[in-house]
């Protein structure tokens, strides 16, 4: 890898799909902090964790409030916007600007009346699927750690943020200590893991991603609803009152100095994702009407199945 020139990329074996003479490269996506909410899934899932029910009370009650608030006190839509869903960047942007400018919420209407749209949809998603916004939380594109640094067990993590001491800058801070990690959609116990989240003075390049560890008998990714790292988003939250079992609520002293010992007697035994085998699958019809007919009870048994909206975030 430290061969490779700055107009070069390294492919490895499994990442060729197929073979063609298009040359040409397309990024499809790239490392961002986006904004993580719970949803009615990852609630049920962290109850049998033992995260106490008044966990999400209490922070539904605190998003409430901020949403009351955020449209009366200029300080409070400062910091509540950069993190709300709903608007698209450049909207979003264009608020922040007008907030930075010295206007409120109170006193301009086409400011409050966004304020009011946004306000609105996280209410209509907070009554639907119960999305509950994590401020110490992120969700992140997952990569891997090529340096072979970071130890089985831990993970590495830098994410953006905004600058508390001035709003308009974003600032980078590097996560140490526990962690929960997951892949939405959750289904089983072992989806949800505690992780280690350590500090590699090696990694300080990679930012809003979160890298996983190389080493170790199974990928921690696969072990979170059979997920692998081809551009898949892992939710991330530091906040010790999601945590699991005995590490709910625990001090902050406490998560600073957790070990991958620790945390591994904590998180349940994964599920076993293997690939469905394919020899009950029977081969298309070559006949043309029979082909349309197989085509057609296909896309009717995938609608009824599809159940993924229900449990994604």
């Amino acid at each position: 890898i430290d061969k490779i020139g700055t107009n070069q990329i390294f492919l490895r074996p499994s990442m060729t799909k197929f073979i063609g003479k298009d040359a040409k490269l397309e990024v499809c996506s790239i490392g961002k902090t986006i904004p993580y909410y719970l949803n009615r899934n990852i609630i049920l899932l962290l109850g049998v964790h033992n995260v106490p029910d008044i966990t999400f009370l209490d922070m539904q009650q605190s998003m409430l409030d901020d949403l009351d608030e955020m449209m009366f006190d200029h300080d409070t839509a400062v910091k509540m916007l950069p993190g709300l869903s709903g608007p698209n960047s450049d909207t979003r942007s264009s608020l922040l600007r007008m907030l930075y400018s010295g206007f409120r919420p109170e006193r301009e209407p086409f400011l409050f009346s966004c304020l009011h749209a946004i306000r609105s949809h996280h209410l209509f998603t907070l009554r639907k699927k119960a999305r509950i916004f994590v401020e110490k939380g992120a969700v992140l594109m997952g990569g891997l750690d090529e340096t072979g640094l970071v130890p089985a067990g831990c993970i590495f993590l830098q994410v953006s943020k905004q600058d508390k001491r001035d709003p308009t800058k974003r600032c980078s801070e590097i996560i140490n200590g526990a962690v929960m990690v997951t892949k939405h959609p959750v289904m089983h116990p072992g989806d949800v893991r505690m992780l280690l989240a350590v500090n590699i003075k090696e990694l300080h390049d990679h930012r809003n991603v979160i890298l996983f560890s190389r080493k170790g008998l199974r990928p921690e990714p696969n072990k979170m609803s059979g997920s692998d790292l081809d551009g898949d988003e892992f939710a991330i939250t530091w906040d010790t009152r999601l945590f699991l079992k005995e590490w709910n609520n625990c001090s902050e002293e406490r998560r600073m100095k957790a070990t991958i010992f620790d945390l591994r007697r904590t998180n349940a035994d994964p599920m076993e994702y293997n690939a469905a085998s394919t020899s009950s699958v029977k081969p298309l019809p070559s006949d043309d009407n029979l082909m349309t007919t197989a085509l057609l009870d296909h896309f009717v048994d995938h609608m009824k199945n599809d159940n993924l909206g229900r449990i994604s975030m």
